[in-house]
């Protein structure tokens, strides 16, 4: 059950209860009572304490996903920045791949080009 007031605190409101019997309680899902005779001095505030330790482990779940969401988006985000380092760091293998074969060839164009001038002037 929950008051739409701005004024009353939440975690304060607690229901009153009118009669010493009661067919069917049920607050934030989880407590059922079915006819049983309550004894004001006793059960009632056992009731009220479990609507009160609801709400606490209620905002203590909400809070918890808040973080988890949290958490979730900061892995998100750590995510696309891996993402975006695997790419680039394979563009650069890429382009290092294609410089060593330049190189490469340079070199072995450059060790042709030194045999062939060797074998022209071997005679010298």
């Amino acid at each position: 059950m929950q008051v739409n007031d701005p004024k009353i605190d939440q975690n304060m409101y607690k229901p009153s209860i009118k009669s010493n019997s009661l067919k069917s309680l049920t607050m934030s899902g989880s407590m059922f009572f079915n006819e049983k005779k309550l004894d004001k001095t006793n059960s009632l505030p056992k009731i009220l304490n479990n609507l009160e330790q609801n709400a606490n482990l209620k905002q203590i779940i909400t809070q918890s996903i808040k973080e988890l969401k949290r958490k979730k988006e900061r892995l998100n985000d750590i995510e696309t920045i891996a993402d975006s380092q695997l790419e680039r760091l394979s563009d650069q293998i890429k382009a290092n791949r294609r410089n060593c074969i330049e190189m490469v060839r340079e070199k072995m164009k450059k060790e042709q080009f030194r045999q062939q001038m060797e074998e022209r002037y071997k005679h010298w």
